[in-house]
């Protein structure tokens, strides 16, 4: 049956003449239900087959959707994290800044008294 559709396909130029053409070969053949059913249950399986990728590819899709959203958000808040550090590290050295201000500007008066005590004394 192969080779008869082979030596027929070859000689028939178009599609709608093949396709009619290979249906007169099939039904002449004495299994033509079975041959039948066969290509039904292989086209259902196509389907099938296609069905199941189409799910494959969206759950993989979904999953790199949401490790790639997780992923930014770790990244931001990791960010966030960094820059409130470093404010803190900032706002730590202005604090020190200031105490640091403050002890010098209380030894300066320590030092006006001791002078005023050793001008007196003299």
């Amino acid at each position: 049956m192969v080779d008869e559709v082979d030596m027929n396909w070859e000689e028939v130029k178009s599609a709608d003449d093949k396709d009619a053409k290979m249906k007169e070969i099939i039904k002449g053949v004495c299994h033509y239900e079975q041959v039948a059913k066969r290509w039904d249950s292989a086209s259902k399986m196509r389907q099938w087959i296609n069905e199941k990728k189409k799910n494959l590819i969206e759950r993989i899709r979904k999953e790199v959707e949401v490790e790639y959203i997780k992923k930014k958000d770790e990244e931001k808040q990791k960010k966030e994290e960094d820059e409130k550090k470093k404010k803190e590290e900032d706002d730590k050295k202005v604090k020190e800044g200031e105490v640091k201000q403050e002890k010098q500007e209380e030894i300066k008066v320590e030092d006006i008294v001791i002078e005023q005590k050793k001008d007196e004394g003299e």
